[in-house]
């Protein structure tokens, strides 16, 4: 028997085996659902907290525009912001318009905020019900990516 092992050459990080004999490439780490109920217009609802030096992972989003929703939809915005009350977007993540009772739900998602962000959405039309599911990693990541 020959004993093998992957690492990377910079960082010696090693590769690691699951109990299934996977290599495991992603996810990094487990996604905690957050959900909000976003009924007050124009008021921010905090679904991360910044935590110093690390980033907030977004692996899921789901949106549900319910039967209080106008005729004119509801603008949903997620955002990365400086504050957990705050309403001012720092950086969109994602900016939708939503009918009355419809739903919007992304998986399989890999979306990395930038490091020490609040991760915030807001509506301009109640309600709309939110789940983000999300995980935080340090604040390391390729220089070369396009954040």
């Amino acid at each position: 028997m020959i004993h093998v092992g992957l690492s990377d050459y910079q960082s010696k990080n090693r590769a690691h085996i699951t109990p299934q004999g996977q290599l495991a490439t992603a996810p990094i780490s487990y996604s905690t659902p957050v959900a909000r109920e976003m009924s007050v217009v124009d008021t921010a609802y905090s679904f991360a907290i910044a935590k110093a030096s690390r980033r907030i992972v977004i692996t899921s989003l789901f949106l549900y525009a319910n039967k209080g929703v106008g005729a004119n939809d509801a603008t949903v915005e997620i955002y990365e912001t400086s504050s957990l009350e705050s309403t001012t977007v720092d950086k969109s993540i994602i900016k939708v318009e939503m009918l009355k009772q419809t739903n919007l739900p992304l998986t399989g998602l890999n979306w990395v905020t930038n490091p020490g962000v609040f991760l915030n959405g807001k509506t301009d039309d109640a309600t709309i019900f939110a789940v983000i599911g999300a995980y935080y990693i340090s604040g390391n990541i390729d220089e070369d990516g396009l954040i």
